[in-house]
């Protein structure tokens, strides 16, 4: 691990072509996906040595556990790749297009626009899979919005980033979810399923709150009201169908 995570950023140096470049820039155009592979064979390379040369394992075993390694992933490469196709599928047919020319052209109070920005870049997120992507689509016509209404900048920004994150988090198709469910060797779709009225329960008190900022234009009232509904849901929530965590009693 230490390997690993030791080698990563002097790689994301190398691939961005520093010192011939700035840091800043070398970082900005380094290839991560590279990076990452180098520096994982690398610690591949050291740990087989290591097991090896303490007697932890034979050489032939290790490549067999290191196959068995990939083995466990291939599921995850797959389920990633498709994610990825999906994601490109929505942004072709021009699903992101047409939630922006909705809020572009939308005859909706300023009051409700930080609502309609949360919600189309909750739709963008959910349908393509990704946050950034979001972002990129969505602050250029989150921005120019909400100078032509009249709306607070970092209430548009928040939004706009709030929006963005509780889609990926919701959605199937995110490499965050499916990494996750990997990592916690849980079923995909099991995973999305027990987060989702998490994430729904947030997601629908954010909407609430961006109502109040766009009516009051005062986000501390907003964040005041958020926090405590949703204190209020959880507490309920619990309430209702909250289950005692069972003890753990060691044979």
């Amino acid at each position: 691990m230490l390997v690993l995570l030791a080698l990563i950023p002097p790689l994301f140096l190398w691939t961005g072509n520093y010192p011939e470049n700035s840091f800043v820039v070398a970082i900005g155009e380094a290839d991560g996906g590279m990076s990452i592979l180098m520096a994982a064979f690398a610690a591949i390379i050291v740990a087989l040595l290591m097991g090896v040369s303490q007697k932890m394992f034979t050489f032939i075993e290790a490549i067999h556990l290191v196959m068995k390694g990939i083995k466990g992933m291939m599921l995850v490469f797959v389920i990633l790749i498709l994610a990825w196709s999906i994601g490109s599928v929505s942004a072709e047919v021009g699903t992101d297009q047409f939630l922006v020319q909705l809020a572009e052209q939308s005859s909706l109070t300023p009051a409700l626009i930080p609502v309609l920005i949360f919600i189309a870049g909750a739709i963008i997120a959910f349908t393509t899979g990704t946050s950034y992507g979001t972002f990129a689509i969505m602050i250029p016509i989150a921005i120019p919005l909400a100078v032509s209404m009249d709306i607070a900048l970092p209430l548009a920004i928040a939004a706009v980033l709030s929006g963005g994150i509780f889609g990926d988090h919701c959605s199937p198709i995110s490499d965050t979810s499916v990494l996750s469910s990997a990592g916690s060797a849980s079923d995909h779709m099991d995973h999305v399923n027990t987060q989702l009225p998490y994430a729904i329960t947030v997601g629908i008190t954010g909407i609430i709150s961006f109502f109040i900022a766009g009516v009051t234009g005062t986000w501390w009232i907003a964040l005041l009201v958020g926090l405590i509904l949703t204190t209020l849901a959880a507490y309920t929530l619990t309430k209702l169908w909250g289950q005692n965590i069972p003890r753990y009693t060691p044979e």
